[in-house]
C-alpha cells in the first residue's frame, strides 16, 4: 500500500484561513523587486545581518560600491533592521536605488552615519530610516543629483534635517511619512522641477518646518495631496522670481503657518483644507498670485495675507470661517496690500467667531487697482476696510453683523466706487472715529477723487440712517436717492 503523504488534503483543510492569508501577504512583501532584477545587490549576500544590533555598515557599503559601477542598479534590503555604525558611517550610492520591503525594512543610524545620495535617478524606496544615536544633523543628503526619488519611506528621529537637498534638480517625494519636530525636507538651491505628492508630515508640537523649497534656477514646485499636522511652518518657500509654485488639495492641521511663500513668478494655492492655523497663507513679492477654492477654518491671525504682488493678486471663492481674535486689531479674514497692478477679492465667504470677532474681514491697503466684489461677510468688527488705494471698487457684497462700519475707505486717491452692497445690522457699536455705515474719507486740499456711491442697501435701526455716509474734506455729491435705508429687523442670513 502506498505511503500517505505527510501533509495531506485533510490537514490543508484544517489550516486557518487567516494563516493562509498571512502567508500570502508575507510572500508578497518579502518578494524581490521585479525591476532591474539582474542588477540587484542583496545586502545580506555581502554579510549584513539585519538584526538591529550588529554594525552592518561595511556590508552595505560593499553592496553599494558594486552597484555604483552599474548605474540604475538596486541595493536591496530584505526585511530586517540594519544598523549603520562607525565602521563605515557614510553610505554613498551614486545613480543607485536603495530599496527595502515596505513596512519591514529599517535602517537605524548610529555614530556619525548618514546617506549621501548622488548621480542620475538615485532613489530611496520602501525603507524606514530611524535615528539611533547618530550625531549627524541629517539622515539623507542629496548632492549633485538629478531625477532623484523618495517613495514609501518613513523618517523618524530628531535629526535637524531628515532630507537636505543641494545642487540637485527634478526631485520627487511621494507617499512618505515624516515624523519630526525639526525640519523634514530642505531644498537649498533647487533647479528645474520638484514634486511632493501624498506625503504625511507630523510633529508633536508647533516647532517643525516640514518643507522648505528654494528655487534658484526656474522650473516648478508642485505640492499636491499632502497632510501637514502640528508644525510651525508647513511650507516655507522662495522662488527667486523665476519659478512657479502650485499647492493643491493639501490638508493642514494645527500649524502656525500653512504656507509662507515669497518671490515666485507664479504662485497658485487652490483646493486646500486648513484648520487651527495662525495664518493660512502668508505670501509676498510674487509676480502673479492666485488663491482660490480653499477652506480655512479657525485661523487665529489671518486666513489669507498677501502683499506686494509685482503684477496681480486674485483671491476668489475661498471659505474662511470661525476667525478668532486673540490679538485685537491684528486679525484679518483677507489682508491684501501693495499690489502693483490689480488685486481682486471676489466671491469669498468670511465669518468670524461670535464671541471674539476679528478686527477686519477684508483689508485692502495701498493697492493700485482694488476690486472687492460679491463677498459674504459676517460677525466682525469692520466689514471691508480699504485705505490708501489708487482705485477702489467695492460692489455686490453682503455684509452682516459688524460692530463697526460695514465699509470704510480712507484716502484712496483716484476713484472710490461703492455700489450694490447689502449691509445689515452693521455699526452695532458706534465709535467717534468711524461714525457711519459706509465711511469715506479723503484728504482736504487735494484733488477730489471720483466718488460713486449708488444702489446700496442698509438694514438697521431708523436712527442710524443719518450715519449711513460720512465724509471729511471738501463737499461731495453721493447720489443719496439711489441708496436705500430700511428699518431695523432681526438678523437675516
Amino acid at each position: 500500500m502506498a505511503a500517505k503523504p505527510p501533509f495531506g488534503s485533510s490537514q490543508l483543510r484544517s489550516i486557518s484561513p487567516n494563516i493562509l492569508a498571512l502567508t500570502l501577504i508575507l510572500a508578497t512583501n518579502f518578494s524581490l523587486p521585479a525591476a532591474h532584477a539582474a542588477n540587484l545587490y542583496d545586502v545580506r549576500k555581502y554579510g549584513a545581518t539585519g538584526n538591529g544590533v550588529t554594525d552592518d555598515s561595511r556590508a552595505i557599503a560593499q553592496a553599494i560600491n558594486l552597484a555604483n559601477q552599474r548605474p540604475g542598479s538596486i541595493v536591496y534590503f530584505p526585511a530586517g533592521t540594519y544598523f549603520i555604525g562607525s565602521a563605515n558611517p557614510v553610505l554613498k550610492p551614486v545613480s543607485v536605488i536603495m530599496e527595502g520591503v515596505n513596512n519591514f525594512s529599517s535602517i537605524t543610524f548610529g555614530s556619525t552615519s548618514y546617506i549621501d545620495l548622488e548621480g542620475t535617478s538615485p532613489a530611496i524606496r520602501n525603507l524606514k530610516l530611524v535615528k539611533n544615536g547618530s550625531t549627524s544633523i541629517v539622515a539623507v543628503q542629496v548632492n549633485n543629483a538629478s531625477d532623484y526619488d523618495f517613495s514609501n519611506d518613513v523618517f523618524t528621529g530628531d535629526w535637524f534635517q531628515d532630507v537636505y537637498v543641494t545642487k540637485s534638480g527634478n526631485g520627487s517625494f511621494s507617499q512618505n511619512q515624516f515624523l519630526t519636530d525639526k525640519l523634514a525636507v530642505q531644498v537649498a538651491d533647487q533647479n528645474n522641477n520638484l514634486t511632493f505628492t501624498n506625503n504625511t508630515f507630523t510633529g508633536t508640537q508647533r516647532t517643525a518646518y516640514f518643507i522648505t523649497p528654494q528655487n534658484a534656477g526656474g522650473g516648478s514646485v508642485t505640492i499636491v495631496g499632502n497632510t501637514f499636522t502640528n508644525g510651525l511652518l508647513a511650507i516655507n518657500s522662495n522662488g527667486d522670481l523665476s519659478g512657479t509654485e502650485v499647492i493643491n488639495g493639501n490638508t493642514f492641521k494645527n500649524v502656525s503657518y500653512g504656507v509662507s511663500a515669497a518671490s515666485w513668478k507664479n504662485f497658485t494655492f487652490t483646493g486646500n483644507n486648513l484648520s487651527d492655523v495662525d495664518y493660512g497663507v502668508f505670501e509676498s513679492v510674487s509676480q502673479d498670485t492666485m488663491i482660490s477654492g480653499n477652506n480655512i477654518q479657525k485661523p487665529a491671525k489671518a486666513g489669507l495675507h498677501v502683499s506686494s504682488a509685482l503684477n496681480s493678486a486674485t483671491l476668489t471663492n475661498n471659505k474662511i470661517e470661525n476667525i478668532s481674535n486673540p490679538d485685537p486689531g491684528l486679525t484679518y479674514g483677507i489682508y491684501c496690500s501693495g499690489c502693483a497692478k490689480t488685486a481682486l477679492i471676489q466671491d469669498n465667504v468670511i465669518s468670524g467667531s461670535s464671541n471674539r470677532p476679528p478686527e477686519y474681514m477684508v483689508y485692502g491697503l495701498n493697492n493700485n487697482d482694488l476690486t472687492v466684489k460679491g463677498n459674504q461677510l459676517s460677525n466682525g468688527n469692520y466689514g471691508i476696510y480699504t485705505p490708501f488705494n489708487v482705485n477702489n471698487h467695492v460692489a455686490g457684497n453682503k455684509i452682516r453683523q459688524m460692530n463697526a462700519p460695514g465699509i470704510v475707505d480712507e484716502k484712496s486717491t483716484v476713484t472710490m466706487i461703492f455700489n450694490n452692497n447689502d449691509l445689515r445690522n452693521c455699526f452695532k457699536k458706534p465709535n467717534a472715529k468711524y461714525d457711519a455705515m459706509i465711511y469715506v474719507n479723503y484728504q482736504p486740499g487735494v484733488a477730489k477723487p471720483d466718488f460713486r456711491i449708488t444702489n446700496n442697501t442698509y438694514t438697521g435701526s431708523p436712527g442710524d440712517a443719518e450715519l449711513f455716509i460720512h465724509t471729511q474734506g471738501n463737499p461731495v455729491q453721493f447720489g443719496n436717492k439711489t441708496n436705500t435705508m430700511l428699518p431695523s429687523q432681526p438678523p437675516q442670513p
